[in-house]
């Protein structure tokens, strides 16, 4: 099934991701950045064809493409853990602006604004969980909430593993997974927030919407 995204879904997803990191879209590090929850991204109108659903979801979930660790992932592992010692009393939303951590997320973030596919895993993901959320419209009419302070120490452990890699694909590995876990939550419960604190809001100021095909 085709899409049309707006050009602004890119920009807000990567403000979501950094504004989770302390930083701003044009602001230099360290200085705050608005509440995640700003970001609008792209929803989908509910589909008929269950086997164009089926094909989407395998799409959806399918591994992002690339060795996402570079064969390192013991290591990172052993790095995250070492880095959650070294801060005990953080959540995970804090761990991502400790010194060992906040460069390295920046490093992957800026590869993942030089990368259309991997943004595209990212929009596929979120089309995903609209649909299953039960929410129609064009993109940008709702927002994510990406809530990480709630986050456990595994999950917790999972994204700093991700983010230590300093590479894009590790972490975009790691939201799609996240956004396919809230996707099946949405698809049997009326949760207006996943477990893992993913939910979707209506967004007061969408983007305007992308020209039509002609016909």
């Amino acid at each position: 099934m085709s899409r049309t995204f707006h050009p602004s879904t890119i920009r807000v997803v990567l403000c979501a991701l950094l504004g989770v990191a302390g930083l701003a879209c044009g602001k230099k590090p360290g200085e705050v950045a608005g509440n995640v929850s700003e970001a609008p991204v792209a929803a989908v109108k509910p589909k008929e064809d269950t086997t164009k659903l089926d094909d989407e979801l395998r799409a959806a979930l399918a591994p992002v493409p690339g060795d996402a660790n570079g064969g390192e992932g013991s290591d990172l592992e052993a790095e995250a853990q070492r880095v959650m010692a070294l801060y005990p009393d953080k959540n995970a939303q804090d761990m991502l602006n400790v010194p060992e951590v906040n460069p390295k997320l920046v490093e992957a973030l800026k590869g993942l604004a030089a990368d259309p596919q991997l943004q595209a895993a990212i929009n596929k993901s979120v089309d995903l969980a609209a649909y299953f959320k039960g929410l129609s419209g064009p993109p940008g009419s709702y927002k994510l909430n990406l809530d990480v302070k709630t986050y456990d120490a595994v999950r917790t452990q999972r994204m700093l593993t991700a983010v230590l890699s300093g590479k894009p694909k590790p972490v975009v590995q790691f939201l799609v997974d996240e956004l396919g876990e809230a996707s099946f939550e949405f698809s049997f419960t009326e949760a207006q927030k996943a477990t893992n604190g993913i939910s979707l809001e209506p967004n007061p100021n969408p983007p305007a919407a992308a020209p039509a095909d002609p016909d």
